[in-house]
């Protein structure tokens, strides 16, 4: 019965190291990708409309195309 429970307690300290230590590596990867947006520069708001104005620009001249090819 100590054997058993030996290799019980054996297994979970195994799977304990596993998953912690995957969780770990995870939790690792998602700040590296947090610290890396953090040094790039902020948009402005200017910048935001800039590009909103350019989609829509864009939006209306393929509308235009989809128009004369038809």
């Amino acid at each position: 019965m100590l054997a058993n429970i030996r290799n019980e307690a054996k297994k979970n300290h195994e799977m304990k190291d596993e998953i912690i230590g995957r969780e770990l590596n995870d939790k690792r990867d998602r700040l590296q990708k947090i610290e890396l947006l953090l040094t790039e520069p902020a948009t402005t708001q200017a910048e935001l409309e800039k590009l909103t104005s350019d989609v829509r620009r864009l939006n209306r001249e393929t509308q235009d195309l989809d128009v004369k090819i038809q």
